[in-house]
């Protein structure tokens, strides 16, 4: 009965949450025997406190040796702020990571707040991290913030600092400075330096595009815009020796512009734009595809090996050269189209 009466006091005084203690000759008086508690002492409120308070007991059949701690936490908690990103891109979210520390009562919330947004922090639920949400797409400014951290028993930490908003991709600007990634473009908007990306998807092994002679295969370039904005790429096709250009046209422009195409993209985004190839003569051909930013002139290549392969009626592979039937057919209209203009002369 005794120990149960000193646990009673102990989840009472523990349950009342405090920030101080003050008191003049105070004097507390435990008296387990009787089962009572009495203290005296000018001044004394013991409202918000949860300890220190020593205990000590007489008696023959009275042990508090199981209880050794304290009872009250005047210390407010210690924090450490992370802001990322810091710079940050207008309309985009903004982390604030909190590490809180207390070893007394422990770590209770945080309060993040500021011009822009509030968000809270609970860490009894195992949480270190909120996100503010910007909601102006093209900002540039300087905004101040406030960290309000509670211990359990409401002891309270304040921790101030600023971060940094710059306008995005695609927002009016007149200075590099204002954009957050890239530069002023003209004077006129903010847009990333980075050149698009482009590469080869194709089935087969290493990095040789295979035809056989006279057949029509499909390369596909991958392309991605690396840009937070539309942007339009122009794609153009090179060859070495040169036929490999002729013999190459893109979907849908086999007689108009076929080494040449615009694709439009959106912010981040990526494609896959079919390249159809002739295999009109045997042989090693480089063929190589130019992508242009037409947003920030940016460029990016990319060169991939063709082989022209000669297949037997036994479907072999031979490497003799010669023409495929299509090459052979045009080689044969020119040779009438010259025949007959010299005969006009």
């Amino acid at each position: 009965m005794k120990k149960l009466l000193f646990l009673l006091l102990f989840v009472v005084l523990f349950a009342t949450p405090v920030s101080a203690l003050s008191g003049n000759d105070f004097e507390l008086t435990l008296d387990l025997r009787g089962g009572s508690l009495t203290s005296a002492g000018a001044d004394f409120d013991a409202s918000f406190c949860v300890g220190p308070i020593p205990f000590s007991g007489t008696g023959s059949d009275f042990d508090v040796s199981f209880f050794t701690g304290t009872l009250c936490d005047v210390t407010p908690p210690t924090t450490s702020v992370l802001v990322s990103p810091n710079p940050a891109p207008s309309s985009s979210n903004i982390s604030f990571t909190v590490g809180c520390f207390d070893t007394d009562s422990g770590c209770s919330t945080t309060v993040v707040t500021t011009p822009v947004g509030v968000c809270s922090i609970n860490y009894l639920i195992a949480e270190n991290t909120c996100l503010i949400e910007q909601k102006i797409s093209c900002d540039l400014n300087e905004y101040d913030y406030s960290v309000a951290s509670y211990d359990v028993v409401g002891n309270l930490e304040i921790k101030t600092g600023n971060f940094t908003v710059k306008k995005k991709d695609g927002c009016d600007c007149i200075a590099s400075e204002e954009c957050y990634d890239g530069a002023c473009i003209g004077m006129s908007y903010c847009a990333n330096l980075a050149p698009p990306e482009i590469d080869f998807d194709f089935t087969g092994s290493g990095d040789r595009f295979e035809i056989h002679l006279g057949k029509t295969r499909t390369l596909l370039i991958k392309l991605k815009n690396p840009l937070g904005m539309p942007d339009s790429i122009e794609l153009s096709i090179y060859g070495d020796p040169i036929n490999i250009k002729y013999w190459s046209y893109f979907e849908g422009q086999k007689y108009k512009d076929r080494t040449k195409k615009i694709v439009h993209l959106g912010p981040r985004s990526e494609i896959s734009v079919p390249l159809n190839v002739l295999g009109g003569k045997v042989g090693q051909y480089m063929l190589r595809v130019e992508a242009k930013s037409l947003t920030n002139s940016q460029k990016a290549s990319k060169e991939i090996q063709v082989s022209v392969i000669s297949v037997d009626k036994n479907g072999y592979a031979t490497t003799t050269p010669g023409l495929g039937t299509v090459s052979l057919l045009m080689l044969i209209i020119m040779a009438a189209l010259m025949s007959t203009k010299e005969k006009s002369y």
